[in-house]
């Protein structure tokens, strides 16, 4: 288990009301940063000006808020990997026929409505279907819609948006085109923001605000200014561990970083017991 020596750092010197937390994606190692966010702690993100969810994060934040109601179905956490691959019929096959036959470009390999059965695998009902204005005021999820070329922001604040449950929020931020396609919204075709020709607009807008930052991410531990770059895990070759945890996702492979991450959880479930 990494120790998280920055963000304990970061939470004694900085007072929650003056900062920001962002979370800038996980690949899909998806519940990956749900350790660092139990270092940081419920009560201190709560109070946070403002918390910024990118990406795969949306999975990271949705569990670990659900871990303080017992929202999660924890029978179904240790297994995840294996299951949702199940749920998706992964296969080498059906990737390689993909590939072959040029539909990257043309098709998503899956339907985008399997997120929402990958959503209900793990959360229990009332909490999947909970709305984004009974969430944390201070939450801000991040999408990219296709058709307008333009960054969207999902919060409490949106008439557009307000009404979106947890399955829609993690659609609209998961989707990436060829994987899953895009989520289709009130006539916004949305998909993950990391993975569009807007991200460094995106970073660009997060990082611009004067508040002390504490970004979690899977590149690198870095103090510039004032916001605090802090890796989720400390992986050697970070974005080769991001990139084989793709493809394994992708050629039905077990993802073994995945799975760790969710027995961390399950331990941390049995600690608070």
């Amino acid at each position: 288990m990494d120790d998280y020596e920055s963000i304990n750092n970061f939470t004694l010197n900085s007072t929650p009301e003056n900062s920001i937390l962002t979370l800038g994606g996980t690949g899909a190692n998806c519940s990956i940063q749900v350790p660092a966010l139990h270092t940081i702690g419920a009560n201190y993100i709560d109070s946070l000006h403002q918390v910024n969810v990118i990406s795969g994060s949306a999975f990271s934040y949705f569990i670990f808020l659900a871990m303080q109601e017992n929202m999660l179905k924890i029978e179904n956490l240790e297994s995840f990997d294996r299951d949702n691959r199940r749920l998706h019929k992964a296969s080498i096959l059906k990737a390689l026929l993909h590939i072959v036959t040029n539909k990257p470009h043309k098709n998503p390999l899956y339907s985008n409505q399997l997120i929402c059965k990958t959503v209900n695998h793990l959360f229990k009902p009332q909490y999947a279907n909970r709305a984004l204005d009974e969430l944390p005021q201070n939450l801000q999820c991040w999408s990219y819609c296709l058709e307008r070329d333009e960054l969207v922001l999902l919060s409490a604040k949106s008439p557009v948006f307000k009404q979106m449950n947890v399955i829609d929020i993690i659609r609209a931020s998961v989707s990436i085109k060829q994987l899953h396609g895009f989520f289709d919204y009130n006539g916004y075709k949305l998909v993950d923001p990391n993975y569009s020709p807007r991200v460094r607009e995106l970073r660009k807008k997060i990082l611009q605000q004067k508040y002390q930052h504490l970004l979690l991410n899977h590149e690198k531990d870095q103090q510039r200014g004032s916001v605090t770059y802090v890796k989720h895990r400390n992986y050697r070759y970070p974005n080769i561990r991001l990139i084989m945890g793709m493809l394994a996702f992708f050629f039905n492979f077990h993802n073994r970083d995945l799975t760790s991450s969710n027995k961390e959880i399950l331990h941390l479930l049995e600690v608070r017991k």
